[in-house]
């Protein structure tokens, strides 16, 4: 898949309501700003999608997974044999929570369309979520906030949102290194009341919480994968863009019918014409407002990319 589709593969895998859901800002093949469904290579995606699915590649159940949990679980029990997982949690929420061994699983780059592309890393900003303060507000209203931004930016509050409490969640954590000491048990724990989208951070002094893993074999396996899997990769950065696009919001019935054609239409219940004549003639007027709104925000906020 291309730059613009790969990361919606990766999260068609792993969860069936995701297709439709996000477009995260990541540019078009051509580097211009469309909405997902509106982007050049779309077709390709769907149809490769359709292809797999026919063929028996794709798991069969995807459609009714509601959580990244389902695919994990499989995989550590060897029912698939590929997942859609971000470095971030590949070695601690994949092979250490299912307690996998790290010699049987390689971790990879983004998969490609054609062997002469070269692919292409999705790196949304480090904060997952956007805050607003209503300028409305009072004065005293506002620093209560930032001060609530800021003790979740400090030390502390990064390590009690992204690791828990000492003794609770682990047993002791070493920000030097980013290593963890804990059992299954207190990061079980931990998962039932927060996660690595919860945190205001994902970042301290420009690292996360855990660089690799919980133990150095993880971390010398995560080191040498990730870093084989970077030095392949074009690495795109790109601001912030969910925010512009608020189609579930004013068109919900809209998406929802999109995402039922697309899985439709992947399962072969649907045809090709079926979908695309949706597109166009629904989807694309009705939105055409947003992906302008889109387009501006890119063109003012362009992506970076880097070899």
């Amino acid at each position: 898949m291309d730059s613009g589709v790969w990361h919606l593969m990766n999260d068609f895998f792993t969860m069936a309501y995701s297709i439709s859901a996000w477009h995260w800002g990541m540019p078009d093949a051509d580097r211009s700003a469309k909405l997902r469904p509106l982007k050049s290579q779309y077709p390709d995606y769907m149809r490769q999608l359709r292809s797999m699915y026919e063929e028996g590649i794709i798991d069969r159940e995807f459609i009714t997974h509601n959580s990244d949990d389902q695919p994990r679980e499989k995989i550590a029990q060897g029912r698939v044999g590929i997942i859609g997982v971000s470095q971030k949690n590949y070695t601690n929420n994949v092979m250490e929570r299912y307690s996998m061994n790290l010699d049987d699983f390689v971790y990879c780059p983004p998969l490609v369309l054609n062997a002469s592309q070269r692919p292409v890393y999705a790196l949304p900003p480090s904060n997952w979520m956007a805050y607003y303060i209503k300028s409305a507000t009072s004065a005293a209203r506002q620093d209560a906030a930032f001060r609530v931004l800021d003790w979740g930016n400090s030390e502390k509050g990064f390590i009690a949102m992204q690791m828990g409490m000492a003794g609770t969640h682990f047993n002791s954590y070493n920000i030097n290194t980013r290593t963890v000491d804990r059992t299954t048990a207190q990061y079980d724990a931990f998962r039932r009341v927060s996660s690595n989208m919860f945190g205001f951070a994902n970042a301290f002094k420009g690292m996360e919480a855990l660089a690799g893993g919980s133990n150095p074999a993880q971390i010398a396996k995560w080191q040498k994968e990730a870093g084989a899997a970077e030095a392949a990769t074009t690495k795109c950065y790109f601001g912030f863009t969910k925010m512009l696009d608020d189609i579930g919001v004013q068109f919900p019935d809209i998406l929802t019918n999109l995402n039922s054609l697309e899985v439709r239409y992947v399962t072969g219940q649907a045809t090709w014409d079926q979908l695309d004549s949706y597109i166009k003639n629904t989807y694309a007027p009705a939105t055409s407002r947003i992906a302008a709104d889109f387009a501006n925000f890119m063109a003012k906020n362009p992506a970076r990319y880097v070899d």
